[in-house]
């Protein structure tokens, strides 16, 4: 769990912590948060109901996420494997970089 958690924080640290709507990636284990914020700059929380999205954008790519509030929220299986971890960071990557181009247009 460890290692699979620094996995799944390092890799959403990368491809989706310089996003202008991430505010914060962060966790501890298994358990890992994106918290988002609006794409202007100010550091304002990013409405909830845009970030409720992901969970429909995640569950049409294949993964099953918690998104409410601010905050998406990961906890998968202790045994997840390198692949599966490196398959749901890109589904997330892709949820939110969908998002922001949404956000912008």
């Amino acid at each position: 769990a460890r290692e699979m958690g620094a996995r799944l924080l390092d890799g959403l640290q990368d491809a989706v912590g310089k996003r202008a709507i991430v505010g914060e990636v962060r966790g501890r284990g298994m358990m890992v948060c994106v918290d988002f914020v609006e794409p202007d700059g100010s550091g304002r929380p990013l409405d909830g109901q845009r970030v409720a999205e992901l969970d429909r954008k995640a569950w049409d790519r294949g993964a099953i996420v918690y998104a409410r509030g601010t905050v998406l929220r990961l906890a998968p299986p202790l045994c997840i494997t390198r692949d599966e971890v490196d398959q749901l960071v890109g589904i997330v990557a892709d949820s939110i970089g969908d998002l922001e181009r949404g956000l912008a247009g």
